[in-house]
């Protein structure tokens, strides 16, 4: 039986540079924490995209170790990870799988192992490489910026593997979350999100939960003038409820 209690880790990685991997990798953070859970992004790769986004982003927030960013938590390092802070979820992002460094002895050690490539000539046929390794077989395959009317037939081709590949639609922003890959993630996490709830549902992140909806109902009803007011004090409102039941 799944030790429900420990801390659920999510390496994710491309077949090439460039392929998604870091969207991916961001998106399913989105997903897990508006699913209620507590989850972080963890940059493996020595690839600076946590830096360079510092450079590049207004509001990034850091609290020692953790750089924050559109309410998702991120680090340089495993070991940078607050253990003050109980995350049910990490994700790992391991960066590409054909370059040095790349440790695949630790990627394939994670509970959930996921793999990005993409459909172009010159990415099909090493995506089919990896395919062929044995140790490959129980990862989830996401094919990134894949044309609709060639889905069905990469589909097909996957034959086996056919339960667990899924498409993401292009996404310019990482942290400008895709609600139509909602579905695909919850059948990546499969049952370490259901066996995790049980544990999760503490009243600090309760609060939370609050507070990040309570964020984006109030961002949603900024241009409204006449509704902000309104939105304003139902917040306040519910604020109140959970803080003083």
């Amino acid at each position: 039986m799944m030790d429900t209690k420990r801390t659920i880790t999510v390496a994710i990685c491309g077949v090439q540079p460039r392929s998604g991997t870091t969207t991916q990798a961001l998106q399913i953070v989105s997903y897990l924490q508006m699913m209620g859970y507590e989850a972080a992004y963890i940059e493996l790769a020595n690839q600076g995209y946590i830096e360079q986004m510092r450079k590049l982003y207004k509001d990034v927030s850091v609290d020692r170790k953790c750089v924050e960013y559109e309410r998702i938590s991120m680090y340089c390092s495993i070991v940078d990870v607050n253990e003050e802070e109980p995350y049910d979820f990490l994700v790992k992002d391991y960066g590409a799988m054909d370059q040095e460094g790349f440790n695949q002895i630790s990627f394939l050690d994670q509970d959930i192992q996921i793999i990005c490539g993409g459909v172009k000539p010159n990415e099909i046929f090493a995506v089919n490489e990896v395919l062929k390794k044995p140790e490959y077989f129980p990862a989830k395959i996401i094919f990134s910026f894949t044309p609709p009317d060639q889905k069905e037939g990469i589909t097909s081709l996957m034959t086996k593997r056919a339960g667990n590949t899924f498409f993401a639609n292009y996404n310019p922003d990482p942290f400008s979350f895709d609600s139509t890959m909602n579905k695909s993630y919850r059948i990546i996490m499969g049952n370490y999100m259901s066996g995790t709830a049980a544990y999760t549902m503490r009243k600090s992140s309760v609060k939370k939960r609050i507070m990040i909806l309570g964020k984006n109902y109030l961002k949603i009803i900024q241009e409204s003038k006449i509704c902000k007011c309104i939105g304003v004090l139902a917040y306040t409102v519910l604020l109140y409820f959970f803080f003083h039941k």
